[in-house]
């Protein structure tokens, strides 16, 4: 006569209980939390204006940053939005110029060449 057999029984597996989170990381999920929402509000302006980001940096620095084609259109960045020259170096086809903006909470970066 066979008899049924019980199924396998695992054993359960013990959770550690997890340490409550430090002030610090709070802070940094928030900081985190808040750039992210910031530079939702930056791609949402820069789309309806017309600017095309190809990259973006949060949690690296203090402020989100949102690299963007150059264009024609960030004339109107340095002259409305403030935006300031950040660097300048020598590239692969003239010396290039970076500008920054600060948009939402943003830094709004874009690479100008001269061909020099």
């Amino acid at each position: 006569m066979q008899t049924a057999k019980s199924p396998a029984v695992e054993p359960q597996a013990v959770k550690p209980e997890a340490a409550p989170l430090s002030d610090a990381t709070l802070a940094a999920i928030q900081r985190l939390y808040g750039n992210a929402q910031q530079t939702i509000k930056a791609i949402e302006w820069l789309a309806e204006e017309g600017f095309e980001p190809h990259s973006i940096h949060v949690g690296r620095s203090a402020k989100p940053l949102i690299c963007i084609e150059g264009c024609s259109l960030c004339m109107r960045l340095k002259r409305v939005y403030g935006a300031y020259l950040y660097m300048m170096r020598p590239g692969p086809k003239g010396r290039e110029t970076v500008w920054r903006a600060c948009i939402y909470g943003c830094l709004v970066e874009w690479t100008e060449v001269s061909h020099a």
